[in-house]
């Protein structure tokens, strides 16, 4: 014998007001449900930050919004850029970004092709990040030019690159300039997004090693998935909500479920020299 399930019926508000069924979260790639946002709510702020980055002075900065229409068109034009660089599928790329629309918009570029972005606490001091990139093995790197000169004096430890890229005006050695990376990219026209495998290795990402040696941690798309699941299911996290985002990378997980995040004026590798006033007038936006 059949029994009917009961069932009950959403108001539309509450139906608009979800990011994504579980079941929903779980058949898409993480830039897959970022791009179904984009088409969803094209003009809906993705990411709220200072202009400038943190002021010294301490003075208010301005902040800018990033809607997710444009974040989708950026993500495409890099994508479409890297990849004609040679950034493809399984390059793993040290990802140096500081926080801002850019480190978004490259790590979805990123997912997108398939490649897999390594990011490292810049908290930890240069000597322990230069060991976290020699153990990984990395093709690529993509950081501002100071970054690049610590690679070109750290030959040994960045030997495997072979596709730098700059995120100054200005070309370095053989880096390119994410100008440049765009341009290439739209030589060739847009890129379509890379199957990937549940499976597939999607990033590393390494421990603060604050208790001992850093260790890499390889998350697979099924991984990243399941985190996003989960917290949607403990906390209740919808697309209505606004993230005051501390950790810059974590802000990722407000893009899938298409809310909105607030970057605070504060330096990743100084965060006990956040000034307060600062992060309040961040939470108030």
């Amino acid at each position: 014998m059949v029994t009917a399930m009961p069932t009950t019926t959403a108001t539309p508000s509450a139906a608009e007001a979800r990011p994504a069924a579980a079941d929903d979260l779980g058949a898409h790639s993480l830039a897959g449900l970022l791009e179904r946002n984009a088409r969803a709510f094209p003009d809906k702020p993705a990411v709220i930050h200072p202009a400038g980055g943190p002021r010294r002075d301490g003075t208010r900065p301005a902040y800018r919004t990033l809607t997710y229409g444009r974040l989708q068109q950026a993500v495409e034009e890099l994508a479409a850029g890297l990849t004609r660089a040679g950034i493809t599928k399984g390059t793993k790329t040290v990802l140096m970004a500081p926080p801002g629309p850019e480190l978004f918009a490259l790590a979805f570029a990123l997912f997108r092709v398939g490649a897999v972005p390594v990011v490292v606490d810049p908290g930890m001091g240069v000597r322990r990040m230069l060991h976290c990139y020699r153990t990984v093995g990395a093709e690529a790197f993509i950081g501002p030019p100071l970054a690049h000169a610590a690679r070109l004096l750290g030959r040994r430890t960045f030997a495997g690159i072979r596709v730098p890229v700059t995120l100054g005006r200005h070309r370095l050695g053989r880096a390119r300039t994410l100008a440049a990376v765009r341009a290439l990219g739209a030589e060739g026209g847009a890129a379509a997004p890379v199957a990937a495998g549940r499976d597939d290795l999607l990033m590393i990402g390494f421990t603060t090693g604050s208790t001992g040696p850093a260790k890499g941690v390889e998350y697979t798309h099924r991984m990243a998935l399941s985190i996003a699941r989960q917290i949607e299911a403990v906390h209740g996290r919808t697309r209505e909500d606004t993230s005051l985002v501390t950790l810059p990378f974590y802000g990722v997980l407000d893009l899938v479920y298409g809310s909105t995040l607030v970057l605070a004026p504060l330096a990743p590798s100084r965060v006990a020299q956040a000034d307060p006033a600062l992060v309040v007038d961040a939470l108030e936006r």
